[in-house]
C-alpha cells in the first residue's frame, strides 16, 4: 500500500514537471500513457523525449491522453469574431489493436475554456465520444479488404448550449476499404 502511494506521488511529480515544461508553448502536445503511471512511473524521465514516450505507448497500448493548447477564434452569427487564448482540447483514446486482425477504439474529446465566461452559455462538462471498429476481411498478395463502422457523437453530447453552435446528433458511417 505504501509503495503504491509513493509510486503515485512520484508519477504526479513527474507529470507536473512535464506539464511545466510545456506550459508556455501555444501548440505543444504531450503524449502521456495514463495506465503506465502505476506500472512504469519510475521509467518516466523529468524531460521525456518522443522515442521514450513511443516505446512506453507501444508496451501498454491501453489509454492515451493528449493535451493540446492553442488559440481559437470563435465566429458566431451577429457577433464579432472573438479570439480566446489558450483553449485546450483534451482527447482520450481507449484502443484494442492487433487482436486477430481487428482494430477498435473509442475517442472522447471536450473543450476547456482557459478564461472565465469565455462564451455565454458555454457548456464545459460534455464529452464527444466516437466509436470506431475495423476488421480485415481478406488479405492476399497486394490486396487488402477492410470493413469499418464508426458511430460519431455516441452519447449525443454538445460543446455549446447555443443553438447555432450545437454539434450534429449521433450519426454512423460504415464501409468497405480495398487497398491494392
Amino acid at each position: 500500500m505504501l509503495w503504491e502511494e509513493i509510486t503515485t506521488l512520484r508519477a504526479a511529480q513527474q507529470m507536473k514537471a512535464i506539464a511545466k515544461k510545456y506550459r508556455d508553448a501555444v501548440s505543444a502536445r504531450i503524449i502521456l500513457l495514463v495506465s503506465s503511471l502505476f506500472l512504469c512511473s519510475n521509467s518516466f524521465a523529468a524531460e521525456p523525449d518522443e522515442t521514450h514516450l513511443t516505446s512506453v505507448s507501444e508496451t501498454a497500448r491501453e489509454l492515451l491522453l493528449f493535451y493540446d493548447r492553442e488559440d481559437l477564434v470563435v465566429e458566431a452569427p451577429h457577433r464579432r469574431p472573438t479570439k480566446i487564448r489558450y483553449v485546450a482540447e483534451n482527447m482520450s483514446i481507449i484502443t484494442a489493436e492487433e487482436i486477430r486482425a481487428m482494430n477498435a477504439h473509442s475517442v472522447g474529446r471536450y473543450l476547456w475554456w482557459g478564461v472565465l465566461q469565455a462564451q455565454p452559455g458555454g457548456r464545459y462538462d460534455d464529452m464527444i465520444f466516437d466509436l470506431h471498429y475495423n476488421k480485415d476481411i481478406f488479405t492476399a498478395a497486394g490486396i487488402k479488404t477492410n470493413f469499418f463502422v464508426s458511430v460519431r457523437n455516441l452519447l449525443n453530447g454538445s460543446y455549446y448550449w447555443a443553438d447555432f453552435m450545437k454539434n450534429p446528433g449521433r450519426w454512423m458511417e460504415a464501409g468497405l476499404r480495398i487497398e491494392f
